[in-house]
């Protein structure tokens, strides 16, 4: 058991970080840093009172998320690439569901059979080396209408990698989906959303730039297969969300019928991210084909640092958050 007056001088040093960043930020930026940090606080205060007597597993759960929250809260250099952003105003409200890690032999079958009997096309984007390991599925995914990312071969960061290791990881994945498909991906997901300008130029000089797709719904389970699901996405997702999820996860695959069937009851379409703009335009998904995504201009505002993505929705966490504490 960790006392809780650890837990308060932990939170007492954050506050006095956040403080010293408020001194150098922009009059915008730190009203968005303000709104943000209130938010994270009102969860950090509701949950350390029922700390008391929880498992070293959940105790670091709780740390590895209000660390992300920090992350997400607290400025950092502009990012390239930045984070897909989309609309939610659209004629016909759609969401796109993605799967990110596979193919797993065991679990993607199942996966499929689920979005089979839904009706239902999904965005796989693959990691190249488990391809091999379950050979068949990514054809099997590309014939029944679901749209195939490159999700790099080994899921290692770009940024972290030469320019030459960089344009292996995607050029490896390329060769093995069009083994299966006769197709090369229209998109790449980088492994953690990180991506730069240095990266960017490597890939363009091997002819291996393509649209860039990234997520503004967070599922968490990579974080915790524990994750109400069901009520973080099928109740919380708005229209135009691009849902990110793994289909390596047991828990992530049982729970998608009952996501499917939430989302449909809120009336929402189903569409691959290629097929997002036609939604936004009164266009059937289901009339257009996979198409390219389109990646908006580099982003010179705020990145969300390196855990970006566990604060997409303040929503979401603070029902993580209650789930995970029991409250």
């Amino acid at each position: 058991m960790v006392p809780s007056h650890d837990f308060r001088q932990i939170f007492d040093w954050v506050s006095k970080i956040v403080k010293l960043f408020k001194s150098c930020m922009c009059r915008n930026g730190r009203d968005l840093v303000l709104v943000r940090f209130k938010a994270v606080s009102r969860i950090w205060k509701g949950s350390s009172k029922q700390r008391h007597g929880k498992s070293p597993h959940r105790i670091c759960i709780g740390m590895l998320t209000f660390l992300a929250a920090l992350s997400w809260i607290l400025p950092s250099r502009p990012a390239f690439a930045g984070h897909q952003r989309h609309e939610t105003q659209a004629l016909i409200p759609c969401v796109a569901l993605t799967f990110d890690d596979g193919p797993d032999a065991t679990l993607t079958p199942h996966l499929l059979d689920i979005l089979a009997r839904e009706k239902v096309h999904a965005t796989f984007f693959v990691v190249g080396k488990r391809l091999a390991y379950s050979p068949g599925l990514v054809r099997r995914m590309f014939l029944e209408g679901h749209e195939i990312g490159n999700h790099t071969f080994d899921h290692r960061a770009l940024t972290e990698l030469t320019d030459g290791e960089a344009i292996a990881e995607v050029e490896m994945t390329d060769e093995a989906i069009m083994a299966e498909t006769g197709h090369r991906p229209d998109v790449l997901r980088p492994p953690w959303g990180k991506i730069d300008a240095r990266i960017e130029t490597a890939l363009r000089g091997a002819g291996l730039w393509r649209q860039i797709v990234f997520w503004n719904f967070d599922s968490f389970d990579w974080l915790d297969d524990e994750a109400p699901l069901t009520k973080l996405i099928g109740a919380g997702a708005p229209a135009g969300a691009v849902i990110l999820m793994h289909d390596i996860h047991a828990s992530t695959i049982e729970a998608v019928p009952d996501i499917i069937h939430t989302l449909k009851m809120r009336g929402f379409r189903f569409a691959t991210v290629g097929q997002l703009q036609a939604c936004r335009h009164g266009t059937d998904p289901a009339t257009v084909s996979a198409a390219p995504f389109v990646r908006p201009a580099p982003s010179h505002d705020w990145s969300h640092g390196a855990f970006a993505h566990v604060m997409d929705s303040i929503a979401p966490l603070e029902e993580y958050l209650a789930h995970r504490l029991g409250s």
